[in-house]
């Protein structure tokens, strides 16, 4: 890309890194240091006319809710 003088960088994040969801902590916080990051390169790469894009779709058809943990109770303070 840098050869060329373009190029563009296309990135797949999700809904859920823009918001909390409880038990998604591990993948909110994920998806949202990659989407920041992505949003950080962008101006580092404007220089070399290379573009970043970003596809946010929603949820899917996955195993992703059924594969979750979940807390049961109450967590206790100590």
């Amino acid at each position: 890309m840098s050869k060329l003088k373009q190029g563009e960088i296309i990135t797949v994040g999700s809904f859920l890194g823009l918001i909390g969801h409880p038990n998604y902590s591990y993948y909110s916080s994920s998806k949202h240091a990659l989407e920041e990051y992505f949003k950080s390169l962008r101006f580092e790469l404007n220089q070399f006319n290379i573009k970043i894009s970003m596809v946010e779709p929603l949820f899917h058809k996955t195993n992703l809710i059924n594969n979750s943990v979940s807390t049961h109770g109450n967590i206790k303070r100590l």
